[in-house]
């Protein structure tokens, strides 16, 4: 007995409509962690957290993630571990940016 394949062809093929969910998605964009964008100005906010990871710090302060890490590496930004994620607290931003050099010719108090 010889054994015979049958071909099918696309229109013999019963396709099967893709199952969608009946529950909204609750993926978040990566990177986005508690991040909002300012629909004036485009500027980018946070949410009062206690700690940013290393991608949201440079965003908030407009330098790179390679030189957040160069900056901790100095011993300028203080970090800290919490598995493999590197943390840097809002008081440490805010140490950090205080010790920023001034750029000459600018005030540093408002006259009124």
């Amino acid at each position: 007995m010889r054994n015979t394949i049958k071909r099918i062809s696309e229109k013999d093929r019963v396709s099967t409509p893709a199952k969608k969910s009946t529950h909204p998605q609750r993926r978040r964009e990566r990177g986005s962690a508690g991040l909002s964008r300012d629909k004036h100005n485009g500027s980018i906010q946070a949410a009062e957290l206690m700690a940013f990871r290393v991608e949201i710090f440079a965003l908030r302060n407009d330098i790179s993630r390679s030189q957040a890490f160069k900056e901790i590496k100095a011993g300028r930004l203080a970090a800290l571990k919490c598995g493999s994620r590197t943390l840097i607290t809002a008081q440490a931003e805010k140490a950090w940016q205080d010790a920023l050099p001034r750029v000459l010719g600018q005030q540093t108090s408002s006259a009124v």
